[in-house]
């Protein structure tokens, strides 16, 4: 790697940033969620099938970010939403109640590509 693809990189990842996801961006993260099935599972499930999960993506994430949402965060690079995550309390027991799991974690690979 070149000195300045090393600086951009670093540059780049400077100015991410995570925060909880609020309604406004439920439009946003469910076009992640579909650019991820799209690349991810192309030469796996039927293209078909792809389209129908798609189709109720915008309905799910309106449904998933309500006003009282402490779990669904979105990642942002210069103010655009490339990914996010959520999370819930740790499953196992021994635990403390302020200990959290990572359930899920998307990026938008045709963002990243760029």
């Amino acid at each position: 790697m070149d000195k300045t693809t090393e600086t951009t990189k670093q540059h780049t990842l400077a100015n991410i940033a995570i925060r909880l996801a609020v309604c406004a961006d439920a439009s946003r993260i469910a076009e992640v969620h579909m650019r991820s099935w799209e690349v991810a599972y192309k030469d796996i499930i039927p293209a078909d099938f792809i389209r129908e999960k798609n189709a109720s993506r915008l309905a799910l994430w309106c449904q998933l970010i309500t006003d009282e949402n402490t779990t669904k965060y979105v990642i942002q690079t210069d103010g655009l939403i490339i990914g996010f995550l959520s999370i819930d309390q740790a499953g196992d027991d021994a635990l403390n109640d302020n200990c959290y799991e990572l359930q899920r974690r998307t990026l938008d690979a045709f963002t990243l590509r760029n």
